[in-house]
């Protein structure tokens, strides 16, 4: 069974996506902000995050760089999910090389398609 840490502060999208990732058989860790997200991918060591870039504690694009750079989390597949549809910002977000990109709304099918394309990679 695959871990998967989910990175969202918006509790009614998170609930959705835990619940369809249960559902599907993984395991579902979640974090609601920067701080416990680094925390968790430290102390759980996910197969697959996806990191939401609007969380609060220093955003997911700082998260992304700090797991990027530790030497404990730099190899885990890091999903991005955002709704900030702005290109220099996307561009930005690209450099930091995520392994995939996903742009809100999107469906649960869409998340597992992603989440079982990142493992299989």
């Amino acid at each position: 069974m695959s871990k998967i840490l989910i990175v969202e502060d918006n509790l009614d999208f998170l609930t959705v996506m835990e619940k369809r990732l249960t559902e599907h058989g993984y395991q579902v860790i979640a974090a609601l902000d920067s701080f416990r997200a680094t925390e968790l991918a430290h102390s759980e060591k996910p197969d697959v995050i996806v990191l939401d870039l609007k969380v609060p504690g220093g955003g997911g694009l700082n998260v992304l760089k700090n797991l990027k750079m530790s030497l404990h989390t730099k190899d885990i597949p890091v999903i991005v999910s955002t709704a900030m549809r702005d290109d220099g910002h996307k561009q930005l977000v690209l450099k930091e090389q995520p392994n995939a990109y996903l742009e809100k709304p999107y469906s649960s099918e869409d998340l597992i398609k992603t989440i079982e394309k990142v493992i299989l990679n």
